[in-house]
């Protein structure tokens, strides 16, 4: 650890006396970098597209100008908050599962650029581990506003509309927290940066991130007038309720809560209505950031990237969030202008949004470092090639994994009933025809599932094999042979917790040895100690995982120490963390024990929250063996 600490000191170093060079020569010849990035923004959201009766003129500026990719796509996420792994793939330029560490350990995307003789700037959204690491930072925000309880409780029943929550109302805080519109704060700081580097000639690079259109989803009632609910389509995917839902993201999930269960088509308006709200009135911002650039004189030399963490369902398929493999989950806009773009022409080879960062780095002139593992486009945009990537990866915590080739997308779902849904996107782009089923399949499910296995390596896929399916030839079996069960046995737990504690908890048995507890809110005198008891056996637990809370993070823990018993008397220390972060609600952390020993009790003690006044809360812990 501390000799990865002085490499990462040395690069930053390094880094920095390159810039220095750079700075006094010909910095200005630089072209500069205004990189504008969404939140929640699906691809199918831009009026120029056409496929949404959606306003916004500012965004169909950029398209104009530029080039848009038509198939961009986000790896997916470790945890709930699919925007932290996104924004840690972004800033560390580290493919999804070496996104977690990367982001800590590797100089970041305005590191490099800052090396590169650029002046970097960042206002808005951060939700990365640690402080943001850019000359100047101005009104930096978390991942997302607090809600009002209303919020969550609203029936969508039409009766009850001026009644319940409603996305103008200031009252309730939300995106108007602190006076302004978080949305207008954004715009507002790009103004005054604009205002001060316009006589400058060094170049500079701008991360400009917005909350919106994230939920709460909030706008002046003048943006939500414009959309009519008898105006808006309901997806052609629509579901009243996703038969997975359960096991690939949870019902409860965060997301999954902004609609009530069934989906019903009022609620699933009512939402999008508020979606495009957000985003037309975010368009707007976004065009008070062009015209500032312009003012500036700077447009000429300046390349503006734009786009999003991932997209989101809004209602397709019977879900509301981005915690699936579905094209409008994982896929962002994302345009490109610049000198040297060639107008309104658009590039539908899959990318990966992250590429972003690498694009920028050639752009820079800089040399790409080798822990950098996404991809430059101008190689792509040149027409110097035609492929970017051969095959598209996703995954969602271990309850989803995706492989897109060319046309046909596999998804896998190892904990649910249906283990596999085979699409092709593009006969099929809404995916409601899954063709898993079609024995006329039977060898294109063969030859994807041999692909993902490459591929699953190729990513430091951390989901064990027999957590996925087995496919047999239909052509010489007739049938579909599920993974059979993990041989160790599956055992009960019990859980108790220290007399420090009060609250509810109630212990949960997992399958594959993993045990669980869902867990807690209340006053508490630390350290807080909970007992794993395994009756009747034991195990020997090689990692732990713990899930963020989902409504309370300030009451995640921060500092605990994991230890081992045979006899409940005499304990061993596993492992011991202080200061951890969880960036985000729901978010799962994943630890490795370093000791094989079977013990027949765990305890968790927990020494400190986040706030220490605020109690203690957390959604589940698992342990698991490999």
């Amino acid at each position: 650890m501390i000799t990865q600490k002085i490499t990462t000191m040395l690069t930053v170093a390094v880094l920095a006396f390159a810039g220095q060079l750079f700075a006094a020569e010909g910095a200005a010849e630089k072209p500069n970098v205004m990189f504008i990035f969404a939140d929640d923004q699906t691809y199918e959201s831009i009026g120029a597209y056409g496929q949404l009766n959606i306003k916004t003129p500012n965004l169909d500026r950029l398209v104009k100008r530029g080039v848009s990719f038509t198939h961009t796509y986000n790896m997916g996420a470790w945890g709930g908050a699919v925007c932290v792994a996104s924004r840690a793939m972004l800033n560390s330029g580290r493919f999804v599962n070496r996104a977690e560490q990367g982001v800590k350990q590797y100089p970041h995307w305005s590191e490099i650029m800052n090396g590169a003789g650029y002046t970097t700037y960042m206002t808005g959204k951060w939700h990365v581990p640690g402080k943001p690491r850019f000359n100047v930072t101005k009104n930096v925000r978390g991942g997302m506003p607090n809600q009002a309880d209303v919020r969550y409780r609203r029936t969508f029943k039409p009766e009850l509309y001026e009644s319940e929550w409603l996305p103008w109302d200031e009252r309730h805080g939300g995106f108007w927290t602190g006076g302004t519109h978080w949305t207008q704060v954004v715009a507002d700081d790009t103004l005054k940066f604009f205002d001060k580097v316009k006589n400058d000639d060094k170049p500079f690079f701008m991360y400009l991130a917005f909350n919106a259109p994230h939920d709460p989803r909030q706008a002046p009632k003048e943006y939500v007038d414009m959309y009519p609910l008898d105006s808006i389509k309901i997806p052609k995917n629509y579901l009243p309720e996703y038969p997975y839902a359960a096991e690939i993201c949870g019902k409860k999930l965060r997301d999954e809560i902004l609609a009530p269960y069934p989906r019903t088509e009022y609620a699933v308006k009512r939402n999008r209505q508020e979606y495009y709200a957000s985003i037309t009135y975010m368009d707007h911002h976004i065009g008070r950031m062009l015209d500032a650039l312009e003012a500036s004189g700077k447009a000429d030399n300046t390349y503006i990237i734009f786009t999003a963490d991932h997209g989101l369902a809004a209602g397709h398929h019977g879900l509301m969030g981005k915690q699936s493999m579905y094209e409008h989950s994982m896929r962002p806009p994302f345009i490109v202008v610049g000198p040297g773009i060639k107008p309104n022409s658009k590039i539908d080879t899959p990318i990966y949004l992250q590429d972003a960062m690498a694009t920028a780095i050639e752009l820079a002139g800089a040399e790409k470092p080798a822990h950098v593992e996404f991809k430059s486009l101008m190689p792509l945009i040149k027409g110097e090639k035609t492929v970017q990537y051969d095959r598209i990866y996703g995954k969602y915590m271990n309850t989803q994994r995706m492989i897109l080739k060319d046309d046909w997308k596999l998804i896998f779902y190892p904990t649910a009933a249906k283990k596999m849904r085979l699409f092709n996107i593009k006969n099929d782009p809404a995916e409601m025809n899954d063709l898993i089923d079609n024995p006329e399949y039977a060898t294109k499910i063969k030859e994807l599932k041999s692909e993902f296995a490459e591929l699953k390596k190729e990513m430091g896929d951390p989901l064990s094999d027999d957590k996925l399916v087995r496919w047999e030839d239909k052509h010489n079996k007739g049938r579909k042979v599920v993974a059979p069960k993990p041989t160790r046995p599956r055992l009960d737990a019990s859980v108790s917790a220290s007399a420090n504690t009060e609250g509810n908890h109630s212990p949960k048995t997992l399958v594959d040895g993993n045990y669980g507890t869902k867990y807690y809110h209340g006053k508490v005198t630390f350290p807080a100690s909970f007992v794993f008891s395994l009756k009747g056996s034991s195990m020997a637990a090689t990692t732990y995982t713990i899930v963020s809370a989902n409504d309370m993070p300030e009451r995640d823990p921060k500092s605990w120490e994991l230890l081992g018993s045979n006899d409940g008397k005499k304990w061993t220390s596993l492992d011991k963390r202080t200061d951890e972060e969880f960036s985000s609600r729901l978010q799962a952390r994943d630890f490795t024990i370093a000791t094989s020993q079977s013990f027949s009790n765990y305890k968790l003690v927990v020494t400190e929250s986040v706030k220490k006044s605020s109690g203690l809360q957390f959604a589940e812990i698992h342990l698991g063996t490999k």
